[in-house]
């Protein structure tokens, strides 16, 4: 059975090719994310921003990925979790989030406001 996907709003900030784009999320929201290990069905929680890569016409290619979800994947990624590393959807869960992070440093047009905004999240 296919799980029915909701449409995700969001905002577009990069063209890939002629018929995908990375966007982000205007708010937050949980989707269906497979099924756990016990076959209940898992969802999974994102927050306003997160990174998305869909068809331009709206569907859903992958993501939402927030940041700090993408951040504990890379980490088991790097780490040699074996589940990470083989997980199907890794590389473009990753590609997904590289080019939406180098898309918003690229507007932010210097590493001095991405430096604030960081010192600003943690505080």
């Amino acid at each position: 059975m296919a799980i029915k996907m909701k449409p995700i709003p969001m905002t577009e900030i990069m063209m890939i090719g002629d018929d995908r784009v990375i966007g982000l999320t205007q708010e937050g929201g949980t989707i269906p994310d497979g099924i756990a290990k016990d076959g209940t069905p898992r969802d999974l929680e994102y927050a306003s921003g997160s990174a998305i890569l869909a068809f331009r016409d709206g569907r859903h290619i992958c993501g939402p990925i927030d940041m700090r979800g993408i951040r504990a994947f890379a980490l088991e990624v790097a780490a040699g979790n074996q589940r990470a590393v083989t997980e199907p959807s890794a590389c473009i869960r990753l590609a997904t989030a590289l080019l939406a992070i180098v898309d918003m440093l690229e507007f932010a047009g210097s590493m001095d406001l991405v430096v604030v905004a960081r010192a600003e999240a943690v505080a």
